[in-house]
């Protein structure tokens, strides 16, 4: 009887599978979100950290 009632839940019908891809962007629609602001965040600091640094001391053209 288990089995019966488990293969008339299942289908693979239209409704089966919009509802399965709703679910799926439901779940993963806010970690790819959070996943673009957290990149953008540190891509952020990064070139600030890069344009506070000092610039590099110049070269001298004297041999020693």
């Amino acid at each position: 009887m288990m089995q019966q009632m488990m293969h008339q839940m299942t289908g693979d019908d239209a409704l089966s599978l919009s509802m399965f891809w709703a679910g799926a962007l439901m779940v993963f629609a806010p970690l790819i979100f959070a996943g673009v602001v957290l990149g953008v965040w540190w891509r952020q600091r990064v070139r600030q950290r890069g344009r506070d640094a000092p610039p590099p001391p110049p070269a001298s053209d004297s041999p020693r």
